[in-house]
């Protein structure tokens, strides 16, 4: 199910321009304390993506052709949607709770 997993740090502020993608994503990032987690759909076009100095970035890159039942790709196409939290540490994926992998 899982194509790649790719670990970043940010050594100062800035910006990329990330490719359109046909895959998905969940993209975790660490920043100050704080954590977010993103659901990132299949993309058509290029854009930017700006982050902190110090963000940690953690892209998890699913295969083509990979699907969760409850996260229906068209409801994610072009978008970057926060998962909501469920305290302070994990994060709610499909009703259970799980823990932020490990940067």
């Amino acid at each position: 199910m899982v194509e790649s997993v790719i670990r970043g740090w940010k050594a100062s502020d800035g910006s990329i321009i990330r490719p359109s993608e046909s895959h998905w994503h969940l993209v975790f990032v660490r920043l100050s304390g704080t954590v977010l987690q993103i659901v990132v759909g299949p993309l058509t076009t290029a854009g930017v993506v700006s982050w902190k100095e110090g963000a940690e970035i953690l892209w998890i890159k699913f295969k083509l052709g990979t699907f969760m039942t409850h996260l229906p790709a068209r409801e994610f196409m072009n978008a970057e949607t926060i998962l909501p939290g469920a305290s302070s540490q994990p994060f709610f994926l499909k009703g259970t709770a799980w823990l932020f992998p490990d940067f």
